[in-house]
């Protein structure tokens, strides 16, 4: 019985943490949905224009992207040693 009580508490948990991202995500969405909302009629009531999408605003020259600029990267060439000096003698106290 403690097995099974145990596999009951953690699932009532996972459930109950479930259950809060779920009003904690759509209480985030609808209060920015709100604010939105809000903020929509208070432009309306002052006779301003809602705000349009991009196309319909003013169209503008699209800018001509800039030529790549290509480098050239020369690897660099590693010396082959023909002899090592000799190994360093470390002494600990």
């Amino acid at each position: 019985m403690d097995i099974l009580n145990c596999l009951n508490s953690a699932v009532v948990g996972g459930v109950f943490l479930g259950l809060l991202f779920i009003f904690c995500f759509l209480g985030v969405h609808i209060v920015k949905l709100a604010r939105r909302g809000y903020e929509e009629t208070v432009k309306a009531k002052k006779g301003e224009q809602p705000q349009k999408s991009a196309p319909e605003q003013e169209k503008k020259p699209v800018p001509k992207a800039p030529e790549p600029v290509y480098y050239i990267v020369e690897k660099k060439k590693k010396r082959p040693k023909s002899s090592y000096s000799d190994p360093k003698e470390f002494r600990f106290k």
